[in-house]
């Protein structure tokens, strides 16, 4: 049987990686949108959270 600290650790780590594809996951939408180029940067940062700045960075990649 698996220790309550064993398994909150497990949950930290679970959480962690639940975060992680969610950043990615949004990370990739935006990239597309960007693509698309029918929304300004400033609509695109104002759903996605992002700093402006951050999506031209992302910008400059494509």
């Amino acid at each position: 049987m698996e220790s309550e600290e064993g398994l909150e650790e497990l949950s930290e780590v679970d959480a962690r990686s639940v975060a992680r594809g969610r950043a990615e996951e949004r990370l990739e939408i935006v990239t597309k949108l960007i693509r698309l180029g029918q929304m300004s940067l400033e609509r695109i940062s104002e759903v996605s959270g992002l700093p402006i700045e951050e999506l031209l960075k992302i910008k400059e990649t494509e």
